[in-house]
């Protein structure tokens, strides 16, 4: 940018003309002159700052919106998806009252329903699944029982033919462990 020059403020401080400068307009007519330039690069140096500062506060302006933009971006992620964040066909301007907006709109509430209603019935069919898992494993513990039940009595058995002093090759087969 050019450099403004600086109005001459000496011309502030009042200077006694001497007694031949008194009387004399030419004196007086350059002081004059000397006064409008100086008033004149003064004004220039005013509007320079004043487009300054008004460059500088739109440029305030615009980060502060672009902060609340990103912000706003920022803090989305955790907020679900609603009607109104949703653009239908081609983005905005779109009146809300046309009936192809309700129609939509509408679907979309269908289409909502319909998720929620599926996660209901796969929330069932898990609890079904689960109900018959807890089924298996008490008949499983069921039959762990019954088997370690048989183990014992077999012991029992093994112990009173050992007393008898029958042999070992005669003794009843330990019961085997079941299949899941």
């Amino acid at each position: 940018p050019p450099v403004l020059p600086d109005p001459d403020w000496s011309l502030l401080i009042a200077k006694q003309p001497s007694g031949d400068e008194m009387g004399d307009i030419e004196h007086w007519k350059t002081c004059c002159l000397n006064l409008e330039e100086a008033l004149q690069y003064a004004k220039h140096q005013l509007a320079t700052h004043e487009q300054i500062n008004a460059g500088q506060n739109a440029q305030i302006i615009i980060q502060d919106l672009t902060l609340q933009k990103l912000n706003e971006t920022l803090n989305t992620g955790d907020k679900k998806e609603t009607d109104q964040v949703k653009l239908y066909l081609k983005g905005n301007r779109h009146h809300m009252t046309e009936q192809w907006f309700i129609d939509e709109l509408k679907e979309d509430h269908a289409k909502c329903a319909e998720e929620v209603e599926v996660r209901k019935q796969r929330k069932a069919a898990r609890e079904v699944r689960c109900g018959k898992g807890v089924e298996l494993v008490t008949q499983w513990n069921e039959i762990k029982e019954k088997h370690t039940a048989a183990v014992r009595d077999w012991q029992v058995e093994c112990e009173r033919l050992n007393g008898e002093g029958v042999q070992k090759k005669d003794w009843p087969k330990k019961p085997k462990w079941p299949l899941k």
